[in-house]
């Protein structure tokens, strides 16, 4: 669904000190599965520091106001890929597209972790943007996934289309270790060209895209074969000197 959608990226500070720990896999299908809304969108400015203002809870502890600092991009939105109910709710119409009919523009407030875990995004660039939402409010970490446009490979532009949201009933860590052939699971390869979906009863790692360029797989393990071979020789090097 491509929309036109001026987005504003929030990004809530924590405190300082702690190490970032991401609970989410790895793959672009469990992010993608885990996460309430998936857009691409480029972004216009920022960031600028800003802050949010919690009320008091009128049931627990907290009876005071709450203040959180946070960082403010614009982004421009041209796709959603999930959670459109959702994007649109959480901003205001700005343009329409023609061949969608209703397509919109929102200024939308996205909360993300600026440390220890930033979700930093550099003005001028196209992004692929997965997160949460809570109480209507967008968030985006580092721990979700945040990718420039130009990084998201065909068979994962593929997937956020529709071969990730089919194949959520099957977890990543659901799949077996083998690859396809039978052969022993190349995980960067895998988060690239594979997703896992379902087979018979169980799951197994597929190629996203099938055909012509069912290989891509092959050719990205085959790559990296010669380049862990590389390193090796070079550490055997510093080590003899």
């Amino acid at each position: 669904m491509a929309l036109g959608l001026t987005v504003l990226l929030v990004f809530a500070a924590l405190t300082e000190g702690k190490a970032c720990v991401c609970k989410m896999g790895s793959h672009p299908q469990d992010k993608f599965c885990q996460a309430d809304f998936v857009v691409r969108g480029r972004v216009e400015s920022g960031p600028v520091e800003g802050y949010i203002t919690y009320p008091p809870q009128s049931r627990g502890f907290r009876h005071w106001p709450k203040q959180r600092d946070v960082l403010v991009h614009v982004v421009m939105v041209t796709q959603i890929f999930k959670g459109a109910g959702l994007v649109s709710k959480a901003g205001k119409p700005v343009a329409k597209q023609p061949e969608e009919g209703n397509p919109l523009v929102h200024n939308v407030k996205i909360y993300a972790d600026r440390s220890p875990c930033p979700g930093w995004l550099r003005a001028g660039t196209d992004y692929l943007l997965a997160g949460l939402v809570d109480d209507g409010k967008l968030f985006i970490s580092s721990c979700h996934w945040t990718s420039p446009w130009q990084q998201v490979t065909q068979a994962q532009r593929l997937g956020v289309q529709s071969v990730y949201g089919e194949s959520c009933r099957c977890r990543v860590t659901s799949c077996s270790f083998l690859g396809p052939g039978g052969l022993i699971l190349d995980s960067h390869c895998s988060e690239g060209y594979l997703y896992c979906g379902e087979h018979g009863l169980s799951c197994a790692w597929k190629p996203v895209i099938t055909g012509s360029e069912s290989n891509e797989y092959k050719k990205c393990k085959a790559s990296i074969i010669p380049a862990l071979h590389q390193i090796e020789r070079r550490h055997r090097v510093v080590r003899k000197h």
